[in-house]
């Protein structure tokens, strides 16, 4: 029997606007010899995910889980060090669950703004991981050019969204963090 993997998260991990079957998960669950499970929400926010937590652990009997979120948050302006309190909480109870736990990085946002707040969103992310001892799987520096200086927009469907080419480009991402599981 394969490992289940839970990806927890947003729109982002949904596959919007396109929908779970040009996910980033449903692309990594193709080239991987592990079962993925989408649970990602339109419109959630780290907080959503921790209240959805405890019952997407007890349904399924998973190895492991990656974690991405903050977009959202980075929206509606939540301050740094409550998305990182979040993203703690989502890390412990996951342990707590037997998880091994793999926190997503970001994707860039178009959008300055979003971007200034997730910028400090994934310092927090990248210090959590070390400081609990999880991995990272960096969906951020999937969507920029050899420049590594601006994001290439044909990866994106809107100013956050990626296009159906920036998912394949995420589940790239994966199956690189992820083939040695």
């Amino acid at each position: 029997m394969s490992v289940k993997v839970i990806c927890l998260g947003d729109s982002i991990t949904y596959g919007f606007p396109f929908g779970p079957g040009f996910s980033w998960v449903k692309l990594a669950g193709d080239r991987l010899p592990f079962e993925f499970i989408n649970e990602g929400v339109n419109g959630d926010t780290l907080g959503d995910m921790l209240r959805r937590a405890p019952s997407v652990f007890r349904k399924y009997h998973a190895g492991a889980v990656i974690l991405l979120g903050g977009t959202n948050d980075a929206y509606i302006g939540k301050p740094t060090m409550q998305a990182a309190a979040d993203m703690r909480q989502l890390v412990t109870m996951a342990g707590n669950n037997g998880l091994s736990v793999f926190i997503g990085m970001p994707i860039p946002s178009l959008e300055d703004y979003i971007e200034d707040k997730l910028i400090q969103y994934r310092q927090q992310y990248r210090q959590i991981a070390e400081n609990f001892g999880c991995s990272t799987i960096d969906f951020y520096s999937a969507f920029f050019g050899s420049s590594f200086v601006i994001p290439d927009r044909k990866l994106f469907h809107d100013t956050v969204h990626p296009s159906r080419e920036g998912y394949k480009q995420m589940s790239d991402i994966v199956h690189a963090a992820m083939f040695s599981f």
